[in-house]
């Protein structure tokens, strides 16, 4: 299996190589013009020297521009330095030493390691060269049959003098450059695993530097093309937004901007909901460089929109529902009207009918003043009902007096008890009991639960309790019937429900009495619970905000009430 090809040297390193070629090539025709204006064209062809100058040139030239030059840029370069310390190695030793030669010698070896200690991220290739340039020249002296022309001595301490400044140079820089490749290895390892796009870009003139995977996956372009574009290039600019180069001049003078969703350009041409922020960093050669991140807000653009449809939906709901409330209210007033003119009548001519009739007629005209009056109970709790389902303010604003409420239901209802044969009675403190509602939504409440008591036990007691502990006033009702069915529990205050229904319903009502009486205790700012147990009777507690005895004439309806009818079930 053939070895993979060398990597290509990258554009900085091929600039220091080039440095060194053309110091190579400098110094060599340097030197060889000083000898052969002195003469010494004998002991130094010119040929020589020009032709390793020319080589040197030859491949500074064509480092970037020939591909296999590029990929031995390295070797290329440090086999033209070996030519040279060769050649001058042996002009020096041919020349016997001569003190100019020597001191060309020592000015190849300063050339050749101070340049490749600046251009070299390696010790080893420098050191190998200076080694070179030691022992070619100490073999020389050792070698050679007749004294040199230059101090041994001297030359040779100014010889490894240089050379292991020019080593101790190279490795110290190896030393920097590694850490330096470790800390970019690293940023760019965190530049390349950021999940967000990211890109840099010259704030003066806009244009890209780089970008990250994740930048390239969502523009669609690759690190060569999106390198050829600007910032203007990305960004879509819309009516009312402002300008990239407005943002860009903002982000220098602040440092750092965070700029509403824009739309982004892709490669294929499609606008892309982007969140973008920018920051100005310091890269150390005194130019701006901003750093900009880019995510995809497709998802969050996709949300917000539905969002805002819903809104407008529900909107549209609310109007619609508000609508088909103004219709209910209308018709029901309509249909109050409508029903209640004949029912008026059928109930005022019953009444007459059973001044002037006895016996079976007498029986008929009953039943039929009994239908309309519950057929007249049943309009007005349903017309109720929907008066507080449009009129959502809270009751309440005045004292009331539970106890005298508790009384007055209790005489108004006791004729009802006592045809059924039950007890009904009112137990509270010595005195008021005060609570802060409304006296009409109290006797209302009160109506519907004890007349609920009344109507559902048939033997023993309807018990109505009020109590006050300075913060609460405590409204009780508790009966002896069947109690309420575990089943039946959850849905005990919803509307048009009993916990008999069809033709085998044991009593009769339209099951709006609990309904209401929820809606008005809510309305009052109260509670109302229940306890019971199927078999042992029901306790029905309303509490309402205790409140104080005051001047306010009680009498008097709470502004802005609606009325609420108190009927005997």
């Amino acid at each position: 299996m053939a070895p993979p090809a060398p990597a290509p040297a990258r554009p900085e390193t091929l600039r220091s190589y080039r440095l060194l070629l053309l110091l190579i090539a400098g110094g060599n025709a340097a030197l060889a013009l000083a000898h052969h204006l002195d003469g010494a064209d004998a002991a130094d062809p010119l040929w020589i020297r020009l032709g390793v100058s020319a080589l040197a040139l030859a491949l500074a030239a064509t480092l970037e521009t020939v591909g296999v030059v590029r990929r031995h840029a390295r070797m290329l370069v440090y086999s033209a330095a070996y030519v040279v310390v060769a050649v001058s190695a042996a002009l020096l030793a041919w020349n016997a030493f001569a003190p100019s030669y020597a001191l060309g010698h020592l000015a190849v070896v300063a050339a050749l390691g101070l340049g490749g200690a600046v251009t070299s991220r390696r010790s080893g290739a420098v050191q190998g060269l200076m080694a070179t340039a030691v022992l070619l020249p100490l073999a020389a002296l050792v070698l050679a049959p007749a004294p040199p022309g230059v101090g041994r001595a001297t030359f040779l301490l100014s010889l490894f003098l240089t050379a292991g400044i020019a080593a101790v140079l190279a490795r110290e820089r190896a030393r920097v450059s590694a850490r330096i490749s470790g800390q970019q290895a690293r940023y760019q390892s965190v530049f390349d695993q950021v999940g967000d796009g990211l890109y840099l870009a010259d704030a003066a003139t806009r244009r890209i530097l780089d970008a990250n995977p994740a930048m390239l996956r969502l523009s669609g372009y690759s690190l060569d093309e999106v390198r050829r574009l600007r910032i203007d290039d990305l960004i879509a600019v819309g009516p009312g937004e402002t300008p990239v180069a407005d943002n860009v001049r903002t982000v220098r003078a602040t440092r750092e901007i965070v700029l509403p969703p824009r739309r982004m350009r892709t490669a294929a041409g499609a606008l892309l909901d982007v969140e973008v922020s920018a920051t100005v960093i310091d890269t150390g050669d005194g130019a701006d460089t901003m750093c900009v991140v880019v995510r995809d807000a497709t998802e969050r653009t996709r949300a917000e929109r539905a969002l805002c449809e819903a809104a407008a939906e529900a909107q549209t709901a609310r109007a619609r529902a508000e609508e088909l409330l103004r219709l209910k209210a209308s018709f029901l007033a309509n249909m109050s009207h409508e029903i209640r003119t004949p029912l008026t009548a059928i109930l005022g001519y019953a009444d007459l009918l059973a001044e002037e009739v006895s016996g079976d007629a007498r029986e008929m005209v009953d039943v039929i003043a009994r239908g309309a009056t519950r057929l007249h109970r049943t309009l007005n709790s349903v017309l109720d009902l929907a008066r507080l389902d449009a009129d959502q303010r809270p009751l309440g604003g005045v004292p009331v007096d539970l106890a005298e409420e508790a009384e007055a239901a209790v005489a108004a209802l006791r004729p009802l008890a006592c045809a059924k044969g039950l007890e009904i009675t009112a137990v509270g403190t010595a005195g008021p009991v005060w609570a802060c509602a409304d006296p009409s939504a109290v006797a209302r409440i009160l109506d519907n639960l004890v007349g609920n008591a009344i109507k559902f036990t048939t033997a023993g007691c309807v018990t109505v309790m009020v109590s006050s502990d300075g913060h609460t006033a405590t409204l009780s009702v508790c009966d002896t019937g069947p109690g309420i069915p575990d089943a039946f529990r959850a849905s005990l205050f919803d509307e048009f429900r009993q916990a008999s229904t069809g033709h085998g319903r044991t009593h009769e009502g339209s099951g709006l009495g609990l309904a209401i009486t929820h809606r008005l205790v809510e309305r009052l700012g109260g509670a109302i619970a229940v306890e019971s147990a199927e078999g042992c009777g029901a306790a029905f507690t309303v509490s309402l905000p205790a409140a104080a005895p005051t001047d306010i004439d009680v009498s008097a309806p709470a502004a802005g009430v609606p009325e609420i009818r108190t009927e005997v079930a």
